[in-house]
């Protein structure tokens, strides 16, 4: 958990999104994975997506929002939010093809 912690402050520090969207979805899954549920979500808040282009990246972030509303009980949101991943998947495949 602290070396993904230690990454984002690292990448926060560097003006590197694309490291803090990054190393933010890996603490999320850990803190997850711990049982820490509001931790995860702090985690995942201050992400924001539109600093990162690549489309399967920001994919990845949503799905562990997703994971995260789940976790919660609110599986409205995490259906929304899981909705939201496979859309920009999709998009990003029909830009490949």
């Amino acid at each position: 958990r602290e070396h993904f912690a230690n990454a984002v402050t690292l990448s926060v520090e560097s003006r590197y999104p694309l490291g803090e969207m990054i190393g933010r979805r890996r603490l999320a899954e850990t803190l997850l994975d711990l049982g820490r549920i509001d931790d995860a979500d702090a985690a995942l808040t201050t992400t924001d997506l539109d600093l990162v282009a690549n489309p399967a990246t920001r994919a990845r972030l949503l799905a562990v929002r997703a994971r995260t509303a789940l976790a919660r009980g609110n599986l409205d949101t995490a259906g929304r939010i899981a909705a939201d991943a496979v859309a920009l998947t999709e998009s990003a495949l029909g830009r490949a093809q």
